[in-house]
């Protein structure tokens, strides 16, 4: 077609009103129709919507780190229920169901990656802390083992130890050139006492011409070497005590830890101060996997609507850093952490409560033809079904009664921006503050009161405020 002027016109020979009504008819079935699949259309994308929510709340429990908020649900202005109008919300509720589901997706995947990388970097720093204090024991045995040989000992590696800050991969790199540097030691120690075996071989070899010096010190480096394996036997003996008594299985130790205990078990002689180290390491292993239990119990139980309220989100995610630091051994397990999870998640009640105590008070409102919206501020309006342009405003919101935790209290204001006829407004007034009584109700879960301050015969004029919507509790 041209995008220019356009003549349309239409001829027809005459018909009787029999035929023009029957078209009328079936043009407003066909509208009825389209109204029809429109309104199913957008009860299904409301139920799709409400089991979204419910994988976010789901995901949102178990994962710290995911911060997605559901999207509002978008409603359909009261007064337009045309086809059009209704096929156009339709479109809006479809465009939003199916955003709402890939930010879903996306952000679950990424907090579940984010997730994995704290407790990999946890993981990864409790390998690191027990390699740093194996490496300097293998270091110290193979000195020892040098200064029998007569040989010039090596030097102690020095590896940097990463910020706390550190990447995962700076992490697990710190780790592994703590490995290499422990199995080189081993290597070493290994080394060392295969000179010192081949030495003891070569005096045996020698012959008697060698004398009865060397037949003495072939037998003390036989009593040495017997002595070695009556203290790792004695060394062995103790750590398995001190693991039954820890209730732990050494199978199950982090890689670092059992390479601690093998420092520890290859010393040269059973001293009270080799069996107290045992002690200590097994027992400061225990207090750790305790801690670092007791912190993913609290890293993995997200409070409900944590991440709701921009501040409180802050504060969770610096309590997750802090208990990612507990799982790696990097700070103890306090009161504080136990204390700040528990306010936390009071004052997310605190605000379920709330929206609670609205979304049952505008339902209570709803039964009684009464609307409840909010303003862009997010003060309350309730505005009359039954009456165009009436409506009660929140002149001021109130604190809490002591002793409830959550909920709400509000002054409210009738007002009018209609002209009603002088006498029908006491009536009007009577019935709007009847219903609203009605509507607060008590029920087992929420203590509602309703108390009138001032009865007027007049309804104040006042201009509606825009840009209305409905309570985000609703949703």
């Amino acid at each position: 077609m041209s995008t220019g002027k356009t003549i349309v016109s239409h001829a027809v020979q005459a018909v009787n009103l029999e035929e023009l009504r029957r078209q009328q008819e079936a043009a407003a079935e066909r509208e009825r129709v389209r109204l029809g699949v429109a309104h199913a259309e957008i009860q299904q994308l409301d139920r799709s919507y409400r089991a979204l929510v419910r994988q976010l709340d789901q995901a949102s429990h178990r994962l710290p780190d995911l911060t997605l908020q559901a999207p509002e649900w978008v409603e359909l202005d009261d007064q337009r229920q045309g086809v059009v109008d209704v096929e156009r919300h339709a479109g809006l509720a479809r465009a939003l169901v199916s955003r709402f589901e890939q930010q879903l997706t996306a952000a679950v995947r990424e907090a579940e990656a984010v997730l994995a990388r704290r407790i990999a970097l946890a993981a990864a720093w409790r390998r690191a802390n027990a390699l740093h204090e194996a490496l300097p024991l293998h270091h110290q045995q193979l000195v020892a083992l040098c200064h029998q040989l007569g040989e010039e000992p090596p030097v102690l590696p020095s590896l940097v130890r990463p910020s706390a800050e550190a990447t995962l991969a700076e992490v697990e790199a710190h780790v592994q050139a703590l490995q290499q540097a422990v199995r080189d030691a081993e290597q070493a120690k290994s080394g060392a006492r295969r000179r010192v075996a081949s030495r003891q071989q070569a005096r045996h070899l020698a012959g008697q011409a060698v004398g009865q010096g060397l037949q003495a010190q072939e037998a003390l480096e036989t009593h040495i070497t017997q002595a070695r394996q009556r203290v790792r036997s004695a060394l062995q003996t103790t750590l398995d005590q001190a693991l039954h008594s820890a209730q732990l299985d050494r199978s199950a130790l982090p890689e670092g830890t059992q390479a601690l205990l093998d420092a520890v078990l290859d010393a040269d002689e059973d001293s009270a101060l080799h069996r107290e180290r045992i002690r200590r390491v097994v027992a400061r292993e225990r207090v750790l996997e305790t801690h670092a239990t007791q912190a993913r119990a609290l890293m993995l139980a997200s409070p409900n609507l944590v991440h709701a309220q921009p501040g409180r989100s802050r504060r969770w995610l610096s309590l997750v850093q802090s208990l990612q630091n507990v799982s790696a051994g990097l700070e103890a397990f306090s009161p504080f952490h136990q204390q700040e999870y528990e306010q936390i998640a009071l004052d997310a009640q605190r605000d379920l409560d709330r929206m609670y105590v609205q979304s049952s008070f505008a339902q209570s409102l709803r039964e009684q033809d009464l609307l409840a919206r909010e303003t862009e501020d997010g003060r309350l309006v309730i505005e009359d079904l039954r009456r165009i342009g009436v409506r009660m405003e929140e002149a001021q919101a109130l604190e809490l009664s002591k002793g409830q935790r959550g909920g709400m209290a509000t002054l409210l204001e009738l007002k009018t921006d209609q002209d009603l006829p002088p006498d029908q407004e006491p009536a009007v007034v009577d019935d709007v503050c009847q219903r609203l009584q009605a509507a607060a109700r008590s029920t087992s879960q929420v203590q509602t009161t309703c108390v009138e301050l001032e009865h007027q015969r007049r309804i104040p004029r006042s201009k509606r405020p825009a840009g209305l919507k409905r309570l985000r509790a609703n949703l």
